[in-house]
């Protein structure tokens, strides 16, 4: 009976130590936003997201947090591996503090073994303002899309009914592209502002000259199929910009189910893989005549 005792209590001791061992493996991510104020105030409501690079290099996302009252997040229960910080953050109120600050898009890469627990307080810094207005034919242009990825809001803006727009929280001191579109019935046109450095300080408000845009006359007309490398027809909306040879004209064609109808000037145009990457090589090289052409492109 003593031997069977025993024998019992072994068990449980080696299941309790197996249970204990398991526990202590799991690795741990916590941290705290806060503003770069006098108060050091906490950002609340900020979306952290963890994501995970699996075994094949790409990224996976595990879980979402919204940061306390106090500012503070946490993800426990971790496997060992490599993870990133991603943070969102969507305004509810026009007088939210975090209007004004720059909150990174995402942290550097954080490698946990089995008993790591690892702190990674974010600082939220006090941003720019950049403001402007979108004219088009020398009228204000209302529901142009602005964006920017200097600032820390998700998503894109648009311009009031006065064609005004205001973008918070840019992130000072460095270079701030502003991409500013300009939708017509027929085109959408791009333009682009970079706000150098040096202008671009905490809490400062600079103000854009006026982004003027004019509706293309003498145009054409170019019809035309996207195509997925198979030949089928791409389906979907597409958007692709084309450049001009001497990098004056730039705007988007946009492919609805596979299939382009806009509006060119005559003359010779670059066509890109994807919408703002000017430095890819082109998937085509075309011209347009005085009539309508069809244009044919692969996928790449």
């Amino acid at each position: 009976m003593k031997r069977r005792s025993l024998s019992a209590v072994s068990m449980t001791t080696i299941l309790l130590m197996a249970i204990a061992s398991s526990v202590s493996i799991a690795a741990s991510i916590d941290g705290k936003i806060t503003c770069d104020d006098e108060k050091h105030s906490a950002a609340v409501g900020v979306m952290v997201e963890l994501w995970n690079t699996n075994e094949s290099g790409k990224q996976e996302r595990k879980s979402g947090v919204a940061t306390t009252t106090a500012g503070d997040f946490n993800f426990a229960g971790l496997s060992p591996g490599t993870y990133q910080l991603k943070f969102r953050w969507r305004p509810t109120k026009a007088d939210d503090v975090l209007l004004d600050y720059y909150i990174p898009r995402a942290s550097d890469e954080i490698k946990l073994d089995k008993h790591s627990e690892i702190h990674r307080p974010v600082v939220a810094l006090r941003g720019a303002t950049i403001t402007g207005k979108a004219v088009l034919d020398r009228k204000p242009s209302a529901g142009a899309l602005v964006t920017t990825k200097s600032s820390s809001l998700e998503s894109l803006i648009k311009t009031d009914d006065k064609g005004i727009f205001r973008l918070t929280g840019v992130r000072p001191g460095q270079d701030a592209l502003v991409e500013i579109l300009c939708n017509t019935e027929r085109v959408r046109y791009l333009k682009r502002n970079v706000v150098k450095a040096d202008r671009v300080k905490a809490g400062a408000t600079i103000e854009l000259p006026d982004v003027v845009f004019e509706t293309l006359s003498g145009i054409n007309n170019l019809s035309g199929v996207l195509q997925n490398a198979d030949g089928s027809r791409h389906a979907g909306i597409r958007p692709l910009p084309a450049i001009s040879e001497d990098g004056k004209l730039k705007f988007l064609l946009i492919f609805r189910d596979g299939v382009l109808n806009t509006e060119l000037f005559p003359g010779k145009y670059k066509v890109f893989n994807d919408a703002f990457a000017d430095e890819q090589s082109p998937l085509a090289t075309i011209e347009v005549p005085a009539q309508n052409v069809v244009l044919k492109l692969n996928k790449k």
